[in-house]
């Protein structure tokens, strides 16, 4: 259900304000206590940058109704297979916190 809410309030967020981009909303099971959102596919660093900027400063109307703890990153496919794998939400987060900020 909490799933829903987030990928609902991504799509809408995109239809707003990244109509052009053409971006893909995905929920996915990261383990069984964890789901992960994905929005993709951004053809360059920058432009997941400019996306992530817009949507820190509406992550309240994105997420509202939502109680649950979240993270948002960006993160590269390389990376994210790896991050896939070792699912260690924590020690990614502080990676992209050092390194793309």
């Amino acid at each position: 259900q909490k799933i829903n809410t987030v990928t609902n309030g991504l799509s809408d967020f995109n239809k707003g304000n990244f109509k052009t981009e053409k971006l893909k909303v995905n929920p996915m099971l990261l383990d069984p206590q964890n789901q992960i959102v994905l929005v993709k596919d951004f053809s360059n660093a920058d432009k997941a940058k400019i996306y992530y900027k817009t949507l820190k400063t509406q992550e309240t109307d994105v997420f509202k109704g939502l109680d649950t703890p979240f993270k948002i990153f960006i993160i590269s496919k390389s990376n994210f297979s790896q991050y896939f794998k070792e699912k260690k939400a924590d020690v990614y987060y502080e990676f992209f916190l050092e390194n793309y900020k």
